[in-house]
């Protein structure tokens, strides 16, 4: 089981979604930033180490909303969720190919990955 972290970050009624690049795991589906969480490292210092890479941002981790477990053919994961605030930078895509500011209403209508949807079913929308 790996951990992996997830970074919500909600500006007004929006939330911050990116979608993967063709050609890696997942490639073309949508999902909330993060990454996996490293041996020594907890979630928090995950999301900020993860997003800082992904997409120059700088965030602060404000609390964890909760996690889902999920088992793709080629790995199991516990996905974390953690509500983060942007303290700075400006994005920059490395792991992505689009950005997207989607809404609570809308979450249900992207085509997120399976982890993901399980966090916005689970814990989102809930």
């Amino acid at each position: 089981m790996v951990n992996v972290v997830c970074a919500i970050i909600q500006d007004d009624d929006k939330f911050l979604a990116c979608r993967r690049k063709q050609g890696k795991a997942r490639g073309g589906k949508w999902e909330f930033p993060g990454g996996k969480v490293k041996k020594d490292e907890s979630p928090e210092e995950a999301v900020e180490r993860e997003l800082h890479e992904e997409l120059s941002l700088e965030v602060k981790v404000d609390k964890m909303l909760g996690s889902v477990v999920h088992h793709y053919p080629d790995i199991s994961i516990r996905l974390i969720a953690m509500k983060c605030f942007v303290n700075g930078g400006t994005i920059s895509l490395s792991d992505h190919d689009e950005i997207r500011w989607v809404s609570l209403s809308e979450l249900k209508l992207v085509d997120f990955s399976e982890a993901d949807c399980r966090i916005i079913d689970e814990i989102l929308l809930s």
